[in-house]
């Protein structure tokens, strides 16, 4: 498991072709900045912060993924685990985590979700100031816009800032609600089919759903969902 990090590498094939090299370049510059901000503490990036909101968190995993702690009313944590099973698996949990950090897992994928996200509203930033086209129309209504809807978020895109052609700040909260929340519900299913995540019901479900299947395929599920979410 300590390959995993080199092993998400691998994602940016995915990201260079669904979002576009010149969108996905335009960023990287200023994720050099982000890493050099991380380093004294001074990380802020508001394009970043509200995408991520937009999309539930997306480029927050390392902090969405900790080891669950237990608390009672007023706030105090306690050990909810009496019995050794339930004692091991919350070791195994804090080991999971101590690995997905050594191996660069998190780092690597933060990267490529940051500049994901940035490239996919770049795009339609480009859409609505350059009429250049966002996706294919087929690709369009699987993230569920039509004509109509690519037509209310051009206009949205009025409230974005910019920055000789580069994207800068969304301004969500001048948007009208509808659009933006269809919008964000766009981005999110875009962004969780090019940097891959596994979505509760994906895979074979007479596989999947079953204690030997389970088994079986525990660590090949990412794999198998990877044919449809990759191939298809």
């Amino acid at each position: 498991m300590n390959q995993v990090g080199f092993a998400q590498l691998m994602e940016m094939g995915p990201a260079l072709s669904h979002v576009g090299w010149l969108q996905f370049m335009k960023h990287v510059p200023e994720l050099r900045k982000m890493i050099k901000r991380m380093e004294n503490g001074n990380y802020k990036d508001n394009l970043l912060e509200e995408l991520s909101d937009a999309m539930g968190g997306w480029a927050n995993g390392r902090l969405m993924h900790q080891v669950t702690n237990q608390i009672d009313d007023f706030g105090a944590t306690f050990n909810g685990h009496t019995n050794k099973w339930d004692k091991l698996e919350r070791g195994l949990d804090h080991m999971g985590k101590f690995t997905a950090n050594m191996s660069g897992f998190h780092s690597i994928n933060h990267m490529l979700q940051n500049l994901t996200m940035k490239g996919m509203a770049q795009n339609f930033l480009d859409y609505s100031l350059k009429n250049k086209r966002v996706m294919s129309t087929d690709r369009l209504r699987e993230l569920g816009i039509d004509d109509e809807l690519l037509s209310k978020i051009k206009h949205e895109y009025r409230h974005v800032e910019s920055k000789n052609g580069k994207l800068t700040r969304m301004n969500f909260d001048k948007w009208d609600p509808d659009v933006h929340a269809k919008f964000s519900y766009a981005i999110g299913l875009w962004g969780r089919r090019i940097i891959q995540e596994q979505d509760f019901g994906d895979g074979v479900s007479y596989l999947m759903s079953k204690e030997l299947g389970k088994t079986l395929i525990q660590f090949r599920t990412f794999a198998i969902t990877a044919y449809s979410k990759q191939l298809l």
